[in-house]
């Protein structure tokens, strides 16, 4: 139970934090769904998957730790925090302003219409309508999944190169003096 018990607290941490920096945007009256409050979010994740594998490694592993485990705790981390997260987002929408959504979907839809002669030029104009009708009927589910996805596919990428910064493997030295004594 000590291999779970690490990820949980780091990526509950890491959740309600994010949390907390979305509230933040919301009082202030920012839309916390946009881009804007990723620019001051970014660094959550990457510091307690950093600080749950350096704990995992030094509390657990006695100091050492392979790539693979430390990749599995990252990944541990980032599925704990990434679906608490979008827990929170579905039930801020759901229970207290579900106008965010609609807040997002014109902006995407103001940024497809800016882009709108190139998008059509590469996916024709059939898809672009496509891609504008999927957008206008966007709702909560596919917001707390999309927020779940991204976070999980960014903390996945961020533990693979965490991993490879915190792995320390025992040295064949130690190991044949332990089994000489």
């Amino acid at each position: 139970m000590e291999i779970m018990r690490i990820p949980l607290n780091y990526g509950s941490l890491a959740g309600i934090i994010y949390f907390a920096v979305f509230l933040f945007f919301y009082i202030i009256g920012q839309n916390p769904l946009t881009e804007m409050g990723f620019l001051f979010t970014f660094w959550i994740p990457i510091l307690f998957i950093y600080l749950g594998i350096k704990k995992f490694r030094e509390e657990v592993q006695g100091g050492f730790i392979t790539y693979g485990k430390a990749l599995g705790q990252g990944t541990l981390i980032t599925l704990v925090f990434s679906s608490f997260h979008a827990i929170l987002i579905y039930l801020f929408l759901v229970l207290v302003d579900s106008s965010l959504i609609d807040a997002v979907i014109a902006e995407s839809i103001a940024q497809y219409e800016k882009g709108a002669e190139q998008i059509r030029g590469l996916l024709g104009e059939d898809a672009f309508d496509e891609m504008v009708d999927r957008l206008e009927n966007t709702g909560v589910n596919e917001i707390a999944m999309g927020d779940f996805f991204g976070k999980f596919m960014g903390g996945f990428f961020i533990s693979l190169i965490i991993a490879a910064i915190l792995k320390r493997n025992r040295s064949p030295f130690d190991e044949e003096l332990a089994t000489d004594e």
